[in-house]
């Protein structure tokens, strides 16, 4: 059931993030965040800043004096068409980021691999 009340209103945690001015990135395509909701994972799994299609992933944590979304790291990067970022998950602690990268060629035409971080 919603228990937030009839009169409830959504409203922004901090400005909009956004993908890159090239466009087809699919940036937001895959979300996660921890459990508190300070440190957020956003995937591009058809980002082309390292090469065609090889997606990116970029992680951001809330600063709330300043009231935006702040590089947390920089950006993981896949390798070409792998499409690396398409699917990631953050764990409850956000201390640890697993990312699927579905179309990598490395152990076969599209066989997809999957990789764990710690943060």
């Amino acid at each position: 059931g919603n228990d937030s009340g009839e009169n409830s209103t959504w409203s922004p945690l901090g400005p909009a993030l956004r993908g890159s001015i090239d466009g087809n990135d699919q940036f937001g395509g895959s979300i996660s965040f921890n459990d508190d909701g300070t440190l957020l994972a956003i995937g591009a799994g058809n980002d082309n800043i390292n090469s065609e299609g090889a997606g990116r992933v970029s992680i951001y944590e809330f600063d709330e004096s300043l009231g935006e979304w702040i590089p947390f790291s920089d950006d993981l990067l896949g390798s070409t068409t792998s499409a690396f970022g398409s699917s990631i998950t953050l764990d409850r602690t956000g201390s640890q980021l697993v990312v699927g990268a579905p179309e990598s060629d490395r152990k076969g035409s599209r066989s997809g691999e999957a990789f764990l971080y710690n943060l």
